[in-house]
């Protein structure tokens, strides 16, 4: 091999070896920038903090009835049946009065507080007793 062809060689064998070191530091900086801390990783995994199911209130049959879905309906240990309406993030308890209805899946109620358009939670059988899930 001639001192030429030696010298070509080095050359070579040095950008090969710069070329690698580019090519390293570039996957590194990649690397670096989408990386997840381990503190980001569980506020991913954080459950969300979603308020709870609602529907609004609609007018009745008849005057002074209003209309909602009986999932809304809960009775506390004393027998009496009440709503939880929410406005924004809080919420307050109504007591409401069921009359007869002819509605399917939806029960009539008179109530003081009550008004065609409020939202109202829908509860679970088991979570009527429950304390509110966000304000209140």
């Amino acid at each position: 091999m001639s001192g030429a062809d030696a010298g070509w060689q080095g050359r070579r064998f040095a950008m090969t070896v710069l070329g690698g070191v580019v090519v390293s530091l570039a996957l590194l900086a990649v690397l670096l920038a989408t990386a997840t801390t381990p503190g980001q990783a569980r506020a991913q995994r954080a459950i969300p903090d979603l308020p709870p199911p609602t529907m609004a209130v609609t007018g009745g049959s008849r005057a002074g009835v209003l209309a909602l879905p009986r999932g809304a309906i809960a009775t506390d240990g004393d027998g009496r049946t009440w709503v939880r309406v929410w406005t924004g993030r809080r919420s307050h308890r109504v007591q409401v009065h069921e009359v007869r209805s002819d509605l399917p899946q939806l029960a009539e109620v008179t109530g003081d507080g009550l008004r065609a358009g409020d939202l109202v939670e829908l509860v679970a059988p088991d979570e009527a007793d429950a304390p509110p899930r966000i304000g209140a």
